[in-house]
Order: C-alpha cells, then sequence, then structure tokens
C-alpha cells in the first residue's frame, strides 16, 4: 500500500493495484484509512493495516473472522466486500459510508440533545447485536468508526482492535473496557461498555474521564467507576452505571438488554433490567425528572424479561420522564420519541384481584357455515358469539370473529379511575363491518408469516411481543400475500375499541370486574398463552392485559366529532392499546390509550389482527 506516495495536503495520496483515486482520510494505532474508487464496487473505504507488530493478533484475528464478518447482513454494520492483501498489507474494502462520523458530530459546539443520544445509541446497539448475533465481537468500538448518514448510522472497523494501546493516547481510548486495558480476557460486554462511555458523551456533553496520559487510563481501568451526572434523570443514570461497571458480570448480559432499557427510558418506563438507585438532589440547570412513582419488582416469579437480580419491575403509565436541558424551561424527554403523556396519580382503586388461574373454557355449540363464507377462510362458523372464520397456516390456526358495523363512544368519563386526559369522548360511526382476530397474535402464526421469532421467551401458543409497529404491518402484509383475498391490516382505534367494549360506552375496568385480564395484579409477572381467561362478549380475548396491542392510527388528541370511520393518519408516533400484563389494571381499560414511535419494540407489546369484511 506504500506504492507511489504523493502528498496531497495534509493528506497522502497511492495508487494501490485495482483502485484508483486513493487519498488518505484518517489513521489510527491499528490502521490507516484512505477514500477510493473500484471498478467493481465504486466508492469505497479502505482499511489498511499498518506494518507493526502489534497488529499480528488483528490480522490473524481477521483471518479467522472474515468469512463471518462478510455474512452480517445489517443496516447498522458497514458490510465488508472484502479482505485481502495488497502490498503485504491486510487491507478491508467497505462501500464508502461517508466522511462525516460520530467525532465529527460531537465536534461541532452543539447542547446534547436528549431525544437524538438515545436514538442514536439505540440504532448503534442494533448494529452490535448484529454483530453479536454472528458469534463475534466488535472490539474496537469508538467514535471514529461509526460512521453517519443523515439519521442512519453504520458500524465500522469489526475486529480492528489490539485492546491497550502502544503508541499515542486518544481520547476515544475511554471507550475501551478495563479488561482491554488492563490485558485480562474480554467478551462482547467489553462492547456494551463502549456503548455506555458513548451514550454518557452525547447525553452529558462530557467524557467520563478526561485522558492526557497513559496512567490517566490505567487509573481509569482499576479505579472506583464515575457516578453520573447529578443532572441526568434517575432511570437513564441507572443504564450508564450498569453498562460502564468494572466488572463485565455486572454489566448488560447482551445488548438487547441494554436496548431495551433505554427504549423504555424513552417511552417514560423505568428500566427492568438496571436498577435505579435513590434519586439525588437535582442540581442547577438539570436534566430534569418529574416526581415518579418507581415501579417495584413483582414479588410472585413469573416467565417474563427480568433484571440482573432475577427480579422484574412492572411498568407504570403513571408517570413519563421530561428532559431538557434547563436553559429557561423543561423540555419534554425525548420530544418525538418520548410515548408517554404526564398524568397524576389515579384515585385509588378497590383491591385488585390476587393471581388467579384461568377456568377451563367450555367453547360455544357452533354451526359450521357451507359453503365457506368469507372465501379466504378455509373454514367458517356460527355460534352464540356471531360469525366466525379460521385460516391454517400449516400446522397454526388463525380464528377471526366479525365485528358488525355500529356506533361506538371512544374515551372516558372523568370520573373513571385512571383517566388520563386524551380520552375526552369521540363518537364514531362504523359503516362497515369487519374481522378482527379472537387473540393477539401468537408466536407460532408470526413465525409462519415472517420467518422469525423475536420473542426472547419462546412459547408457540404465546403472543409475539419485541415487534415495531412497521414489524406489525409488514405481517399483515405476508398474510395477504399467503392467503389471497383477505385484507389483512391492523384494527383501528375505533374498532378495536368497539370490539372491546363490546357495546359498553364507557371504558371497562380491569380490577376485580368482568373481564379479568393478566395484569401487574393477576399475572404473576409474565405472558400467558392466549385465550386462557374468558371472552367478552363479542368472543374476543385477551383485549384487556396480557400484551398492549399495536393499531392503525398515528396518535393524537381526539378531535371533535361525531365522525364517520375515524382513522387518524396524521402524526410521528403510533397508538397502542389495552395495557399488558405488566401494567396495572387501570391501565387494562378499553379508553386506555398508549403511543409510542414506530420502531419501539418491547417485551409487552404485540399485536392483534384484523380484515376487511
Amino acid at each position: 500500500m506504500t506504492s507511489r506516495i504523493a502528498p496531497v495536503g495534509n493528506r497522502q495520496k497511492v495508487n494501490p493495484p485495482g483502485f484508483a483515486d486513493v487519498v488518505q482520510i484518517s489513521e489510527d494505532q491499528i490502521s490507516i484509512r484512505y477514500r477510493a474508487r473500484s471498478e467493481q464496487h465504486g466508492e469505497v473505504l479502505l482499511e489498511a493495516l499498518r506494518p507493526d507488530p502489534a497488529t499480528a493478533q488483528v490480522r490473524e484475528r481477521l483471518r479467522q473472522w472474515s468469512e463471518a464478518i462478510r455474512t452480517i447482513e445489517s443496516p447498522q454494520v458497514l458490510p465488508c466486500l472484502d479482505l485481502d492483501a495488497i502490498g503485504g498489507r491486510t487491507v478491508l474494502v467497505y462501500p464508502w459510508p461517508g466522511q462525516v462520523t460520530l467525532s465529527d458530530d460531537w465536534a461541532a459546539p452543539n447542547s446534547p440533545d436528549p431525544s437524538r443520544s438515545l436514538a442514536v445509541i439505540i440504532e448503534l446497539l442494533l448494529g452490535v447485536e448484529a454483530i453479536h448475533a454472528a458469534g463475534l465481537m466488535h472490539g474496537g468500538l469508538c467514535p471514529e468508526r461509526i460512521h453517519r448518514a443523515g439519521d442512519s448510522l453504520r458500524i465500522g472497523g469489526l475486529g480492528l482492535s489490539a485492546g491497550k494501546p502502544h503508541q499515542r493516547l486518544r481520547q476515544a481510548d475511554i471507550c475501551l473496557a478495563p479488561e482491554q486495558i488492563l490485558g485480562t480476557s474480554a467478551d462482547h460486554r467489553a462492547d456494551l461498555h463502549a456503548v455506555g462511555v458513548m451514550l454518557w458523551r452525547l447525553i452529558a456533553g462530557s467524557w467520563p474521564r478526561r485522558l492526557a496520559t497513559p496512567g490517566d487510563l490505567e487509573d481509569w481501568a482499576r479505579g472506583v467507576r464515575p457516578e453520573p451526572p447529578s443532572t441526568l434523570p434517575g432511570p437513564l443514570a441507572a443504564v450508564l452505571r450498569k453498562s460502564l461497571a468494572a466488572d463485565p458480570e455486572e454489566r448488560y448480559p447482551h445488548a438487547q438488554a441494554m436496548r431495551e432499557d433505554l427504549e423504555r427510558v424513552a417511552h417514560g418506563f423505568a428500566p427492568i433490567h438496571a436498577r435505579i438507585s435513590v434519586q439525588r438532589p437535582r442540581a442547577a440547570g438539570a436534566i430534569t425528572v418529574q416526581r415518579m412513582r418507581v415501579p417495584q419488582p413483582h414479588a410472585v416469579p413469573g416467565p417474563g424479561a427480568q433484571d440482573s437480580a432475577g427480579q422484574k419491575p412492572k411498568p407504570s403509565r403513571r408517570w413519563s420522564l421530561p428532559l431538557g436541558l434547563s436553559v429557561a424551561a423543561v423540555i419534554i424527554l425525548v420530544g418525538g420519541v418520548v410515548g408517554l403523556a404526564m398524568r397524576p396519580a389515579p384515585p385509588a382503586l378497590s383491591a385488585a384481584p390476587s393471581a388467579i388461574s384461568p377456568t377451563p373454557l367450555t367453547p360455544p355449540t357452533t354451526t359450521i357455515i357451507a359453503p365457506i363464507d368469507p372465501p379466504w377462510a378455509h373454514r367458517a362458523g356460527l355460534d352464540a358469539y356471531g360469525k366466525w372464520a379460521e385460516i391454517m397456516l400449516g400446522a397454526e390456526s388463525l380464528r377471526l370473529r366479525r365485528l358488525p358495523a355500529g356506533v361506538v363512544q371512544l374515551g372516558s368519563p372523568a370520573t373513571e379511575p385512571g383517566r388520563n386526559s386524551d380520552e375526552t369522548f369521540l363518537t364514531v360511526t362504523l359503516t362497515r363491518p369487519c374481522w378482527i382476530a379472537e387473540t393477539e397474535l401468537t408466536q407460532g402464526v408470526y413465525e409462519v408469516l415472517t420467518g422469525s421469532n423475536p420473542n426472547p421467551h419462546k412459547g408457540h401458543n404465546l403472543p409475539v411481543t419485541n415487534i415495531t409497529w412497521d414489524e406489525a404491518v409488514l405481517a399483515t402484509k405476508r398474510l395477504q400475500i399467503i392467503v389471497p383475498g383477505c385484507k389483512a391490516r391492523l384494527p383501528t382505534e375505533a374498532e378495536w375499541e368497539f370490539a372491546s367494549s363490546a357495546g359498553i360506552t364507557v371504558g371497562l375496568a380491569a380490577s376485580g370486574a368482568a373481564p379479568v385480564a393478566w395484569n401487574s395484579a393477576t399475572s404473576g409477572g409474565g405472558l400467558h398463552a392466549v385465550g386462557g381467561l374468558s371472552a367478552n362478549a363479542r368472543g374476543l380475548y385477551d383485549l384487556h392485559g396480557n400484551v398492549l396491542e399495536w393499531v392503525a392510527d398515528a396518535y393524537a388528541a381526539y378531535p371533535s366529532g361525531p365522525l364517520t370511520d375515524y382513522l387518524n393518519t396524521a402524526g410521528t408516533q403510533r397508538s397502542a392499546r389495552g395495557g399488558s400484563w405488566a401494567h396495572e389494571p387501570e391501565d387494562c381499560r378499553s379508553a386506555a390509550r398508549f403511543h409510542f414511535m414506530p420502531r419501539a419494540h418491547l417485551s409487552w407489546l404485540g399485536m392483534r389482527l384484523a380484515a376487511d369484511d
């Protein structure tokens, strides 16, 4: 790679075989990076390892990883087009990612933006998940290795780390985990340490510690971890403490757990993997946090996701995280990412039921309809609840029930316990019947439709969770392809509330009153198989509790009415309805509304299918 080097300003221009217009753009202790043009790939980024004995282990690692590196398909990971030796130097070839890196963003004299910071780190963790899923660790995550183009980012430099710096010190070396600096055994949790450092830098506007000498780096590795700035809210500080723990055993066990905690924080919930310590007095100019009720671990063990102590806190809809860099006022955390509105603590409810066991259900007497109606069904019938249609997807069955046209009054009265301000009354006339699934979509059906199962806790008849709004819509489109004529979709908010209230005009509390729901008081702390409790008056199960369900609408305050076939399409966030196993009973009412960014995917957020008549 040293052939025909000629200086170009403060850069170097080279001409290795097979490439043209090669210009050096940056370097570090491991490699020199070039921008070039290739006949085969067009504009590319070249990473050429230095001819230094210290990089021998890097070359060997790349040789062993070469095939795995090229199999990673993730929009957040820069794909390796080629890995070869040119002029005796190991060279990696990537598509050109653009000149801007995360370090360039930080050089700009801007105040930290909590909304953007969380979005960037969540995106980064998706890429880290893909790397770890391939059985690899990055080993050298730092701002210079994270390329940015608009709102997207791509991780480069996979495997290009030799551990402790042996040449000049960089401030970004603080991203190295203590075990890398001290030369002890390191695994994928070292990458999560690096992500935590970058989160600190993005959200606090400064590094956890300034590095001036190699001794500072040794002190960073051996010393007590710094306490997050007092300007940060408790939930965010908890994530930082866990990700930056000196002992790998105390860090997040995997990238998904860290990402899930950050998405919960972004949407107004407490983390479930990191513990929140007692809140400290807020400093002047703090990123403020409203007084909140921190969910406590549930006393009954369940099958859901657990924190490091094997306990599970419950999310609450009764608080949100307004974050803002207080110059003159408080700014809501993640404006455009935050998913829950502030609300006062609701009035006390009557005693919630203790954990319950489902009563064996007796199916209603059914008359089979022939010829089959609707034609897209494998079979159809009529029972005490009305008309149903069943689709067979291999060994999986999906039953839908016909929801008649009618009038529904959305919202709840001001006196309803747990009521939120966005539950104003709106009368909607539904002019067209539709079909709505008897239960939440199961993992078994979702896997048939999409070929994947994102749930960390697998179960054929458990609801699918951890899916984004876009993935839920994609599942409906896949059903349209697999079952021609079935116009599958997500239900609208009006259809969902019409189905859940079953003709009752106000919200139906799930606190000891029918229908009994899998909520925080009854679930035992985890998901339950669909259809385990009694159906409502329309023959539908689990509309209250078990999992929140994405609906078709963009979230907004209800307009003035009455309206016909209401569907809101204007807005960034998407609505979800029904509460979940982790929510309190008053959050599992018919009228209770939730809203999230379409990319949110949480362990208690799933979907229910609908279809046109």
